[in-house]
């Protein structure tokens, strides 16, 4: 995967980190409403009040800052491939390497060593703040993927305020988290904004399931090596009592597609879930709802007693593959209606079934791990 041209950004960049602030006169007044980089691509919204300083073609915006104590810089760059999580870590450890090599070549020292911070919204989040000759300047680098181009705000802050630091390094969050994908309508040549479902990484398989399933971004996934019953359990980072459950049961042999039986193998998915659930002091707030999506199976929701405010279990029941998989919401009543919704947007793309070859070659995999390997001869005495 290629990453050079995130070192490169840093780099360029952290050398600004001691720069003099930005001459008051810059030549360009405050952006309004919305603007673009990569010829239309990216849109997104320009820090409120803030000078454009330069602009690097298509490709990246510098911004300086009302009191004109910060810099801010917003760059997008197509990728090959979508960056996961574990590229990102090591983006980031090459990254802290970069800055410390180049601060002790300029002279600085830290204030705070240049750190990782975690933040489930972002793709990576990278936090440094030096001294040189009296001057301090706070620096984060922010980077997500929109649609397969990532996306990185860099913010210095010129201050030892905290209030201050704090208050501009929150407006680079709200610039990076305002940029979003246009796709090019092919009737009218111009491109339209497309929101996405949910931010993309690599999808992780689960081998003795045989499905292989995209986790939301940012959500705390624990993953189970199960043939049926739960595989999978994802947690909203915010909120610790948000969680998608995904429960599997393989069709038995000989069940087709359209098999009658497999409204019912989805009523009983449901009726077990509700069974647990009382099993765990659950107690109900009237009848199991049923909800028609032609998307699923089956689809349903109930209501339980909650200690401030009422709990909502929905279940949402899928075919992949030769499976049947249950995708389970579960959250307070208020939170209910926003993580069903993002289930619901989820499920139909993420979860899909391996190939019968890809299984077959991990089934001898396992098989050859598992035999003894014989010993060499020893050579005669």
């Amino acid at each position: 995967m290629k990453i050079v041209g995130v070192l490169l950004i840093c780099m360029m960049l952290a050398s600004r980190a001691f720069a003099a602030a930005p001459n008051k006169s810059a030549t360009t007044g405050p952006k309004e409403g919305e603007d673009t980089l990569l010829d239309g691509e990216i849109i997104f919204t320009p820090p409120e009040g803030w000078q454009e300083l330069t602009r690097d073609g298509n490709k990246s915006i510098q911004y300086n800052s009302p009191d004109h104590k910060a810099t801010l810089m917003i760059t997008a760059r197509p990728q090959e491939v979508n960056i996961n999580k574990d590229a990102a870590d090591q983006m980031g450890m090459m990254i802290k390497k970069k800055i410390a090599e180049q601060v002790k070549s300029a002279g600085g020292e830290f204030v705070i060593s240049p750190r990782v911070e975690k933040d489930g919204l972002l793709l990576l989040k990278v936090h440094d703040r030096t001294k040189s000759g009296g001057a301090v300047a706070d620096r984060v680098q922010l980077y997500n993927m929109v649609s397969l181009n990532l996306v990185t705000v860099i913010s210095v802050v010129s201050s030892d305020v905290e209030d201050e630091i704090n208050a501009d390094q929150k407006v680079a969050t709200d610039v990076l988290m305002s940029a979003r994908f246009q796709k090019l309508d092919p009737k009218t040549g111009k491109r339209v904004p497309v929101k996405a479902k949910m931010p993309t990484t690599l999808p992780k398989n689960y081998w003795k399931a045989h499905v292989r399933i995209l986790g939301p971004a940012g959500w705390k996934e624990e993953m189970k090596d199960n043939a049926t019953g739960e595989i999978a359990t994802f947690t909203d980072p915010q909120h610790a009592d948000v969680k998608i459950h995904v429960t599997i049961e393989p069709l038995a042999a000989g069940i087709s597609e359209d098999d009658a039986r497999i409204e019912k193998m989805a009523d009983g998915m449901i009726d077990r879930q509700e069974q647990a659930d009382k099993a765990a002091g659950r107690e109900t707030q009237g009848e199991s709802e049923a909800v028609d999506d032609p998307a699923y199976v089956k689809e349903s929701r109930q209501r339980y007693a909650g200690k401030s405010q009422p709990a909502v279990v929905s279940c949402r029941v899928l075919q992949a593959g030769h499976a049947l998989v249950n995708i389970v919401t579960e959250a307070p009543a208020d939170q209910s209606p926003r993580v069903e919704k993002l289930a619901d947007d989820w499920a139909k793309d993420n979860i899909t079934p391996m190939g019968l070859r890809e299984i077959q070659r991990q089934e001898r995999t396992e098989r050859s791990a598992t035999q003894p390997k014989p010993h060499p001869e020893l050579p005669a005495q």
